[in-house]
């Protein structure tokens, strides 16, 4: 009986691990604060404005002075697609992923861009992944189910 109430208490503590590891790995470009890099605080500010175009510039001095910056590339990818350019868009996406596969953020838009430019199956292989990395539902995976089954984008 003690070695299973052990399993058990060391199993939950495993899951635990695992579950607040996958937070902190997963980054989905969670809002500014004041430890953030002062050029993703300035391109969130643009993106969330609305002026897409102007934060093409600074995501691209961002990435070239950081290569490995997967939040700066989904960023860019983000901007890109929103100006209409979902070819440079998806580029800036897969790098992203290159970096950190499980990027929940580049997953999602990658999925939205995917929705549309009508390559559902696509759409549909990308929330598969997302699904993985939302090792207990999250919020970009509600986004792009949504964004699956109505054929809609936001």
């Amino acid at each position: 009986m003690t070695s299973y109430r052990n399993f058990c208490l060391g199993f939950a503590v495993a899951l635990l691990l695992l579950a607040a590891s996958s937070a902190f790995a997963a980054d989905s470009s969670p809002p500014p604060t004041k430890a953030d890099d002062p050029v993703l605080v300035e391109a969130r500010k643009l993106i969330a404005d609305k002026k897409f175009t102007e934060s093409i510039p600074i995501l691209k001095a961002l990435v070239a002075r950081e290569d490995k910056n997967a939040d700066g590339w989904n960023l860019l990818g983000f901007a890109t697609r929103k100006t209409g350019d979902a070819a440079n868009a998806e580029k800036f996406y897969m790098t992203a992923l290159a970096l950190n596969g499980e990027h929940r953020g580049a997953l999602e838009y990658l999925g939205m861009m995917y929705v549309e430019t009508g390559r559902m199956d696509d759409a549909k292989a990308v929330l598969k992944r997302l699904d993985k990395a939302c090792l207990f539902g999250c919020e970009e995976y509600d986004d792009l189910k949504k964004a699956v089954a109505t054929g809609k984008a936001d």
